[in-house]
């Protein structure tokens, strides 16, 4: 196995979270989940640089936490690595093969522009109550029928954009395209639900 992480080239995900439960009892694969230290490094296509943050193990041993970000997502205070991307791609290759049940969650920003109707909506709602004005500056919608199970929207503070988050849960299998393919089924639901297209 040689795991493909992702480029983010015409992504419009800033940040991704896959974060999963292995199905595996093999008791070398547990010992060596248990025994592995958590893994930072920083790889990078055409000069924009990615960063990915690997947590292994967990309370039951069998988890599998990993964060990808494009160096946007950090402005001007990158993360401190430690490791090189082939160790982080070695070490995973142990888990090839294995079945995961896991959550993704991808973080994308929208001008005011791009804001559908739905988001555009919440987001002027306003509410004077005496000298006390309310404002939506968020929301969430619930989605059934597809994995993608959770649509978030807010407005950050001193901010010209508008956060999206999406989340889903899949199970599937550890192998070379795993990290594509959650971010994949992140920038589907993101173009249809999102953008309409």
């Amino acid at each position: 196995m040689s795991l493909i992480f992702p480029k983010f080239e015409n992504a419009r995900c800033r940040r991704m979270t896959a974060c999963g439960m292995l199905e595996t009892n093999d008791k070398v694969v547990l010992e060596w989940l248990t025994n592995q230290a958590n893994m930072d490094a920083r790889y990078g296509v055409a000069g924009r640089t990615r960063y990915i943050h690997v947590m292994f193990g967990g309370k039951l041993g069998k988890h599998l936490h990993v964060d990808l970000a494009v160096s946007e997502h950090f402005g001007d205070t990158p993360p401190s690595v430690k490791d090189k991307i082939a160790d982080v791609r070695n070490a995973l290759k142990k888990l090839e093969k294995e079945k995961i049940n896991v959550n993704v969650a991808g973080l994308f920003h929208l001008s005011s522009a791009e804001l559908p109707d739905f988001i555009q909506a919440t987001l002027q709602v306003e509410t004077q109550v005496g000298d006390i004005s309310l404002k939506t500056t968020g929301g969430s919608l619930a989605i059934r029928g597809t994995p993608v199970y959770r649509l978030q929207w807010w407005m950050p503070t001193d901010a010209n954009h508008v956060c999206v988050e999406l989340r889903a849960r899949l199970t599937t299998q550890i192998q070379d395209s795993y990290l594509d393919e959650c971010l994949a089924i992140l920038e589907q639901a993101f173009k249809a639900l999102v953008l309409g297209e």
